[in-house]
This record gives C-alpha cells, sequence and structure tokens, in this order.
C-alpha cells in the first residue's frame, strides 16, 4: 500500500484545532521513521553480530521527538476532557492545570528550542515546537471544533436525501446519537456541572485511527519518499536553498544517509 500524508501545516496566525491534528499525525510519522532508520537500523546489526567497537562508529546521534509526541498525547487528553464540561472552560487554564508548561516546557537545564511546549504570555495563543518548526496554535473554538457533534436538523437533512449515499452516510446510528445528545444537552441545563458518559470527540477518533495506522506499519515492510518544497511562496521555477536545506534536517533525512553510509546499505536476500 502507498501512505500519502498530508503536508506539515503552518500558516501565519492561522494555526487551529485542524492545524493541531495534521501536524499531531505528522509528527507520530516521524517518530514511526526515527524508529525504523535509526534504532531498527542498529537492532538489526547487534542481531547480526557486528563487534561493539563498529556499532559505535556506526551510530549517529538521531533525531529525537518522544517528548513532542509525548506533549501531543497529554493534550489529546486535556482537550477530550474540556470539551465534555459544560460550560466549556477556558482551554490555557486546563493546560496550567494539566502541568504542560512544568512537564514540557522551557527548564535552565536544556536549551529552549529543546522544550516542545511553551505556554506563551499571550492568551491568544500556544506554542509547539515541532520537528519541522516552531507553530503558534490559536486557542480559539478549539474546544467547540473538537466536538463531534451535528445539528439535529443537519442529520435529519442528510438522510432524507434522494441520494442512497448521502442518506445512509450518517444512517440511523447518526440520529440515534444526536437525538441522544440533544436529550443529554436537556440535562445538563437542568444539571449544569454534572458529568455523564462523555461524548465523542474529533481528537479521539483521530488518536484511534493513528493507533490503527501504526499497527499497520509495524507489521509493513517500509520504504520512504521524502518530498520537499522548494519554495514557500508556491512559485513555479523558483528553488530557495535555504528553505529545502532546512527541511531536509528537520526530517533527519542527512543523519540517515550517514547511518547508512557508515553501515551495511547492501542486502543479500
Amino acid at each position: 500500500g502507498v501512505l500519502d500524508v498530508i503536508g506539515f501545516e503552518d500558516f501565519l496566525d492561522e494555526n487551529y484545532f485542524e492545524q493541531l491534528c495534521i501536524n499531531y499525525a505528522n509528527e507520530r510519522l516521524q517518530k514511526n521513521f526515527n524508529t525504523h532508520v535509526f534504532e531498527e537500523e542498529l537492532k538489526l546489526y547487534k542481531a547480526e553480530n557486528v563487534p561493539e567497537d563498529l556499532l559505535r562508529r556506526i551510530a549517529v546521534d538521531s533525531p529525537n521527538n518522544k517528548r513532542t509526541c509525548d506533549l501531543l498525547k497529554k493534550m489529546t487528553e486535556i482537550l477530550n476532557e474540556c470539551s465534555n464540561r459544560n460550560p466549556m472552560p477556558d482551554l490555557r487554564e486546563c493546560f496550567i492545570s494539566g502541568k504542560l508548561d512544568e512537564s514540557f516546557g522551557y527548564s535552565s537545564d536544556e536549551g529552549k528550542s529543546a522544550a516542545p511546549f511553551e505556554l506563551s504570555s499571550f492568551r491568544e495563543f500556544f506554542v509547539i515546537n515541532h520537528y519541522a518548526g516552531r507553530v503558534e496554535y490559536r486557542y480559539e473554538d478549539m474546544l467547540a471544533r473538537n466536538n463531534d457533534e451535528l445539528k439535529l436538523s443537519l442529520r435529519r437533512a442528510a438522510q432524507a436525501s434522494k441520494s442512497r449515499f448521502v442518506s445512509q452516510l450518517l444512517g440511523d446510528r447518526g440520529r440515534d446519537s444526536s437525538l441522544s445528545a440533544s436529550k443529554k444537552r436537556q440535562k445538563k441545563k437542568k444539571q449544569p456541572q454534572q458529568r455523564g458518559k462523555k461524548n465523542s470527540s474529533i481528537i479521539s477518533s483521530f488518536s484511534n485511527s493513528l493507533k490503527k495506522l501504526f499497527a499497520k506499519l509495524s507489521n509493513a515492510q517500509l520504504h520512504y519518499v521524502r518530498c520537499l518544497k522548494p519554495n514557500s511562496l508556491k512559485r513555479a521555477g523558483l528553488f530557495q536553498t535555504s528553505k529545502v536545506l532546512e527541511q531536509m534536517k528537520c526530517a533527519g533525512l542527512f543523519d540517515a544517509v550517514k547511518i547508512r553510509k557508515n553501515g551495511f546499505p547492501f542486502r543479500v536476500p
């Protein structure tokens, strides 16, 4: 099979919940690339009884984005938790109470660029230092966008469609879940702070899809094709060397070439 990955997204002052999901997937895929290219390569050499002194020469300081992936996993848990509250809380305060800044923020023991999370003194956005660069995400409507709820009228309109595909797209299950969601909202109005069964959310469904994807990848023989943007202006015939070099460094391509060059790039069937 072929896995076509949506590119890493970073828009000037316009990164919201959707960009967070896309970049979460890209961060996990980069971690999978690091594990496959660097860690699995050394495991193979050890299994082949390659001498330790040679292994030390082969090994490289491979990029490691584990802390960023741990941050994003913790962040999804907070998003799920806060999206099910009524009324919805301030997400920034949830991040503070969840101690994201303490666990993943800057400390004197490491460089600031090594810290995956920045709470920021500005209340409008927070920062994640991804493998591909620093991205500012806006808090605006992030919890509301995470709720997987469609209006009952929209579900009914889809189910009444003459198109068989559209009418079955949501199905009876969708109608029932929408009705139950409507009943839940009425109950919540009577009991504002009471919590019942958690509603489904976009980020939880997205996380489950990622788990299934990586389960398949773990059982596959992987080959990578890395696509690079020649420039940031989306202009034909323009090659920005610094832009391409930055992408290659962030993706760990130079380290991947180095470990293959130092090791054994050829395999005997």
